[in-house]
């Protein structure tokens, strides 16, 4: 029978239907992720924005009271050993700078001086006395030698301070002179006059530049000997004399204000404070070397002289949020989502395909069932309208005869189609009580050669009608076994009537029924000389399924190997083909012996 096209036709219906449910749920969930990622992605953005501006701002006003902080710091600060005008210590004493551990800012390396000859002191390091020297001296050491590279860009970078600053004490010099020469006139001519006049106060000077101190000329000495007076007091020798006119004027210590500016420092460009300090005997750069460097980050940020970012205000400089990494790390975690629905979509969608595999596969079987059916309704009319054919007409034959031999042959024909007659009925009876569950064994131990026996001397009549030699050999020596009589009759009457009908197209139509001994057991062969049977069909017997399917096949309802098969099994045994040269279907059962279920 030819299968109709309704199960492919649901099949792509169901593939079709799921199908467009999953990619309508894989492209909406697809387009929600990415919505999502934009989202966040613009989310990511606008916070490095804000949070870029709040490190600018906060850069800005720490480093705006640094400036304001620093610029009202004393100079002689900057060196490691320094007289302080205002301490309790009377006459001669030195003590360490306040900057001589180190900053203590976050924002500052370090504190630096450079001289005229471009040579770079820093507060933390004593070169004459190591013992001063700060914990972290080496660190200090390379920070001293990276600013002493770039000793002469710094000194000309606050060469327009130092300029600015000497021209204004020139010029307060010359101011001075001119006034130390008004006063000798005008002594001169109050000297030649009676009446003394009160002298008038002179106006005081105002100077550009700022006057940082004014300090005892005899405190300026002890700040330029300091690392001598600090020796002295230690070893306990005479100090240095100290000598200043007791008439001396106090020295004024003019200075600018610290100033950023950028310079390249070690090949990076760096945020560096100068101011120019002028005192009597030197000419001073002091500064204040910053954490702020081109690439470097701060709080996150990174920090570049003139780029894209948030400005540092009063500095030049730009702090830069990229929101790079939050992106980056947004998109592994959208990533890992991704993965997830990934594996959740691909194990809904596997479960599906199994379903709809499931439902195409029962609609198959279910149509398989219909058609074996509907094939095993119209052999089985076959099979038995056959046999009741030829029982009508040998009956109305033997009412019609005459003759005594041809009654006989026409009982016979009769008792050969009632015995097909009733195989065909007890086949379909076993296997309906096999697919009910209700099929049951009751072996028990006997002599199987007898069996056998009987059942072929039953069949011989029937074959020998049909042109058929079976020829039976049954070996003396076979141990005892255990099965069901009536089983096992249907076993060598469904073998037997295969042998016979698949050679009924063959010049040889011999049958050969042997038992014999094997190990562990007993063996019944049965063998012909017709085409065969396919392997695969003795490996898996199934109902209604037969060997040769063709219009000149002979007919059956494909049920007798399938019985012959579910009662083997149940007796413990084995259905096995066994290869022949001269060729032929060899069909053996094996049984165990005293096998009990």
């Amino acid at each position: 029978m030819k299968r109709s096209l309704r199960v492919p036709l649901v099949a792509v219906l169901l593939l079709a239907g799921v199908g467009g449910l999953c990619a309508a749920w894989y492209l909406s969930s697809r387009r929600a992720l990415d919505a999502e990622l934009r989202i966040l992605e613009q989310g990511a953005a606008q916070t490095a924005a804000e949070r870029e501006r709040t490190v600018a701002e906060n850069l800005s006003r720490r480093l705006a009271e640094l400036l304001r902080n620093e610029s009202q710091r004393p100079y002689y600060h900057y060196q490691n050993l320094y007289h302080d005008p205002k301490g309790a210590s009377q006459g001669l004493s030195v003590v360490p700078s306040p900057l001589a551990n180190g900053p203590g800012h976050p924002l500052l390396l370090a504190h630096f001086q450079i001289d005229a000859d471009a040579r770079v002191t820093l507060p933390t390091l004593n070169e004459e006395l190591n013992e001063l020297n700060a914990p972290d001296a080496s660190e200090q050491f390379a920070i001293r030698d990276l600013l002493s590279s770039a000793a002469e860009e710094t000194r000309a970078a606050a060469a327009p301070h130092i300029e600015t600053l000497e021209k204004q004490v020139a010029s307060n010099r010359a101011t001075q002179l001119r006034i130390a020469t008004l006063e000798a006139r005008l002594a001169a001519s109050q000297a030649a006059t009676i009446v003394p006049q009160k002298k008038a106060p002179l106006p005081e000077q105002k100077l550009e530049a700022r006057v940082n101190t004014t300090i005892d000329p005899d405190v300026l000495q002890q700040n330029v000997q300091s690392n001598t007076i600090y020796r002295s007091l230690k070893s306990k020798q005479t100090p240095p004399r100290i000598v200043a006119p007791p008439s001396a004027p106090p020295v004024a210590i003019r200075s600018t204000d610290l100033q950023w500016q950028t310079l390249a420092i070690g090949g990076k460009s760096r945020l560096v404070a100068l101011r120019a300090v002028v005192t009597p005997t030197e000419t001073l750069v002091q500064g204040l070397l910053t954490t702020i460097a081109d690439g470097a980050k701060i709080e996150g940020a990174e920090m570049h002289p003139a780029a894209a970012g948030s400005v540092i205000e009063g500095t030049g400089w730009r702090a830069r949020l990229d929101p790079l990494e939050e992106i980056a790390a947004i998109h592994a975690q959208q990533a890992r989502s991704r993965a997830r629905f990934q594996r959740v979509f691909f194990s809904v969608c596997g479960v599906l395909l199994a379903v709809v595999a499931g439902v195409v596969w029962i609609l198959q079987r279910v149509e398989t069932l219909a058609i074996d059916r509907a094939r095993f309704a119209a052999t089985a009319a076959h099979e038995l309208r056959t046999p009741l054919a030829s029982l009508r007409l040998y009956s109305d034959l033997i009412a019609e005869a005459d003759d005594n031999s041809a009654r006989d042959r026409y009982a016979r024909e009769i008792a050969s189609q009632t015995e097909r007659l009733g195989r065909v009925v007890a086949n379909v009876l076993e296997v309906t009580r096999l697919e009910r569950g209700t099929f049951a064994l009751k072996p028990h131990p006997g002599e199987i050669g007898l069996l056998v026996e009987e059942c072929v001397a039953r069949l011989r009549p029937q074959m020998e009608a049909a042109h058929c030699r079976i020829d039976l050999d049954v070996a003396s020596d076979l141990p005892p076994v255990s099965f069901d009589p009536d089983a096992l009759h249907h076993v060598v009457d469904n073998l037997v009537d295969n042998a016979e009908k698949f050679s009924r197209d063959v010049e040889d139509r011999s049958i050969s029924v042997a038992v014999a001994p094997e190990k562990g057991g007993v063996a019944i062969t049965v063998s012909d000389r017709g085409p065969g049977l396919p392997e695969d069909l003795l490996r898996d017997p199934r109902p209604f399924r037969r060997a040769n399917t063709s219009s000149t096949a002979p007919a059956g309802l494909g049920l007798g190997l399938f019985l012959v098969h579910r009662i083997v099994r149940g007796h413990g045994g084995a259905l096995r083909s066994v290869r022949k040269p001269e060729g032929g279907a060899s069909v053996q059962v094996f049984l165990p012996a005293f096998y009990g279920p």
